[in-house]
Order: structure tokens, then sequence, then C-alpha cells
């Protein structure tokens, strides 16, 4: 049993026990349970091998096909209809445990979801890449205190159709459990999670103080085509931004670190929500 930290304070921490996995279904609409995950995968994977010229696949998701509500309906013992009995249940085979029926290549410009295992990937790639710790370097900030979000692109005519990117919006992070969105950086860099590389960085432009009121540093809020970093800095006209060290924290802990005079509010007034029978 590990502990697993609370979501509402830094230090405290809660018990979380084992999470059983179910091996065979119990309802027939229930999820797929892991052994049909591997059963289903791994169907794929000798059917793509065998009978397709496609040299590597990568499983965005696996969904039940549900049997007919009708067929459901007499598995659970419920009637089709007011006042008759249960229809007599027939066996049910779920879609994950037979052979692949159809395999369908879709067009190069469609692509499945971005997964959230690419999303947190995105992060590691973004930390380890060469010219990322370069331009957090210029600023101040360490390898370590780089973390990003990932963000789903959708189309990106810069790149190829079949190319899948999402991109990483950059922040800094001094201690482990800060407001990280305090701090954010001035580049966002594009990867390619397939290949697990950066492979391009933009640096959006901003607003200068102007007599006639504030402009953008750059002809357009259009992004460049693929520079290098250098260029992509040059084309925003604008120099490099220091990220805020100003720290916006929102845990008590945190708060109360920051602020010697901070308290928690003492006058709270209890909800009461009641749900009639």
């Amino acid at each position: 049993m590990s502990p697993v930290p609370a979501p509402s304070t830094v230090f405290a921490v809660q018990s979380s026990g084992p999470i059983k996995s179910p091996v065979a279904f119990a309802h027939p609409l229930d999820p797929l349970t892991p052994d049909e995950i591997t059963a289903a995968s791994l169907a794929i994977r000798y059917y793509v091998a065998e009978k397709t010229n496609v040299n590597a696949i990568k499983f965005i998701a696996l969904n039940l096909l549900p049997p007919p509500k009708q067929v459901v309906l007499a598995h659970l013992g419920i009637p089709t209809s007011p006042g008759t009995k249960p229809e007599a249940p027939t066996f049910i085979i779920r879609q994950a445990e037979s052979d692949v029926d159809t395999f369908e290549k879709l067009p190069e410009a469609l692509h499945p979801q971005i997964t959230p295992e690419e999303v947190l990937a995105a992060e590691k790639v973004v930390r380890d890449d060469p010219v990322v710790q370069k331009l957090a370097a210029d600023v101040g900030i360490a390898p370590h205190q780089i973390f990003c979000d990932g963000w789903a692109i959708g189309y990106d005519e810069r790149f190829p159709k079949q190319r899948r990117v999402l991109q990483a919006l950059v922040f800094a992070r001094f201690s482990e459990h800060e407001n990280l969105y305090a701090h954010p950086m001035d580049f966002v860099p594009v990867i390619d999670p397939n290949v697990e590389k950066v492979i391009h960085i933009d640096f959006p432009p901003t607003y200068k103080k102007t007599p006639n009121g504030p402009t953008l540093s750059a002809s357009s809020t259009a992004p460049p085509g693929l520079l290098n970093a250098e260029d992509a800095l040059a084309h925003s006209g604008r120099e490099r931004i220091h990220p805020p060290l100003a720290k916006q924290n929102f845990l008590a802990d945190l708060m109360a670190e920051d602020d010697k005079n901070f308290k928690l509010r003492d006058d709270i007034k209890p909800l009461h929500i009641v749900q009639p029978e």
C-alpha cells in the first residue's frame, strides 16, 4: 500500500489500497478487461504482420463493440415488454475476443486523438532537448526546472499531413509543489510524439507600447515557416522574456510560507446538501 498525496495540501498523505483489475466481464456492457485488451491487441498485431504492409502500429484506444440491446436485456433477465417474460439468454461473444473483421487505413490527414500518455511523455522530450535546455538557460532556468503541458495542435500546414504533432506550453517550477503556471516561458516547442522529438520551436510575438498604443512585435500572429530557434526568435520581433518570479501559490501550506501573516478563513459556514427520497 503506497501513500498518495492528498489533493488539497502539500504535506498530508492518504493511503490507497491496491486496485483490482477484473479478468472477466460481469455485465455485457462493462469496459474491456485487461485480459480482453491483451487478447484484442495481440489479434490486431498478428493481423497487421501477416496481412498488411504496415510496418508499425500504435494503439490509441481499444473499445468494446456492444452487443445488440435485445441480447443484453435477455442476458440480464429483463423483459422487452411490460408483463412478459424475459427472452432466453444467448451466449455473448465480446467483440474484443474475436478475430479482426475489418482493417481500414484512413486518409493520411486523419489522426486519432492525442493520448494522455503522449501528453505526459512530451514533458520529458522537451526537458531532454538540448535546444530547449539552451533557451531555458539563457533566462536562468535549469533543465530540472522545466515543466510543460502538452496540447494537441489539430492541423498545422507547416508539417506534412501524415505527421503526428503536439505542442508544449512550457513553465518553470522552482519547488516540487509550487504553482508552475506562475512562471510561463516565452517559447513553444512542437513535438512529434511518434519519434519523441522536438521538431520545431515557436516564439509567439508580443505587444509593445508605442505612442499610438500597443503594437504587435511581428507583422502577423500567423506562425512562421519552419525556422531554427534563432531565426524564429528574430521573426517574433522581440527580445527574450524572462519568466515571472512571483510565486502566486494557491496551496495553503505554501501560502503560509510565502506570507507569514497568512491564515485560513475562520468564518466558513457549513453547507448542507440534502437529497430527498
